[in-house]
């Protein structure tokens, strides 16, 4: 199988091919190159005399990986070893796409593994205590047959390493500190504490929250996201406040307070309306300063 691959390669090589094979790499093998967070928020699309396509979810993600651009670049020509890529454009055809996920050899299959697992004598009669109260055959029948795959699927789990959560009596896999539900818990109080912090300093960085509040990249942009979707709502909807419109630039910039002119804001309410009506169809219309207030000239 290896002088299979390898004569392919080499004939490859040999072709004009080569460089349209090596780009097409890159696409396939996009989440290697980039990682799941980013990878989740976009989809390589096609490479056009050296420019790759790249459709973005939403305007935030695309104005970070614009930041990102030189870093992405190197990582993906680094992959296919040579400098095929020279520029990347991001785009908004964001379409959701189903990516292959590799099935873990070590995962038992429960369904199978869970018939061939047989309830002690005591582990029976746990069961008819605990639903021994029940007057309705039926249901008591059903009821039963429900704790008895819940003690079994339990006692699956124990052979399989499986260990109790870390906040809560629930088993989870050996390789997770908190069961599910437990874990959904903290990432919502995560995602609290980000936008918490972003609303006392808009400007932080990504680096600076996670001092805080300890939090993948994806975590970070999917909260400004979030607080940048309210305020623009808020802007649109209410008269003007100076303070959300500052905060909104300064969130979308990266800018810190004294650094934030009116030229600044003009330029970025703009590029905001920009690319929020490529990917959302919001924020249309233009703006035009009248004191302290910002005034849509759309109605918006």
């Amino acid at each position: 199988m290896d002088i299979i691959k390898d004569i392919l390669y080499k004939t490859i090589q040999n072709l004009s091919i080569n460089k349209k094979f090596k780009a097409q790499m890159a696409i396939a093998h996009w989440e290697e190159i980039v990682g799941k967070d980013i990878a989740a928020q976009t989809n390589p699309q096609m490479m056009d005399f050296g420019i790759l396509n790249i459709a973005v979810k939403n305007s935030v993600w695309a104005h970070h990986l614009m930041m990102m651009k030189m870093e992405l670049l190197h990582k993906i020509n680094e992959f296919i070893g040579e400098p095929i890529v020279r520029d990347i454009r991001f785009n908004q055809r964001y379409t959701a796409i189903n990516r292959p996920i590799s099935a873990d050899k070590n995962e038992p299959d429960f369904g199978r593994a869970l018939k061939r697992i047989y309830l002690t004598e005591n582990e029976v009669n746990q069961a008819d205590i605990m639903v021994r109260d029940v007057e309705n055959d039926e249901l008591k029948s059903k009821l039963k047959r429900l704790v008895s795959r819940h003690l079994a699927s339990k006692k699956l789990k124990l052979t399989h390493k499986w260990h109790k959560c870390g906040k809560c009596n629930s088993l989870c896999d050996e390789k997770d500190r908190l069961c599910h539900v437990c874990n959904l818990q903290e990432k919502k109080q995560r995602y609290s504490d980000i936008r918490s912090i972003l609303l006392e300093v808009p400007w932080a960085t990504y680096g600076e929250v996670y001092k805080h509040v300890p939090c993948s990249n994806a975590e970070y942009i999917d909260a400004k996201v979030t607080l940048l979707n309210v305020i623009a709502q808020r802007i649109e909807d209410e008269v003007r406040d100076r303070m959300d419109v500052l905060t909104l630039v300064m969130l979308f910039t990266g800018a810190k307070y004294d650094k934030v002119n009116e030229k600044i804001i003009e330029k970025t309410m703009y590029k905001f309306r920009s690319w929020d009506k490529k990917f959302s169809g919001k924020m249309n219309g233009k703006k035009k300063v009248r004191g302290n207030q910002y005034v849509s000239t759309s109605g918006i």
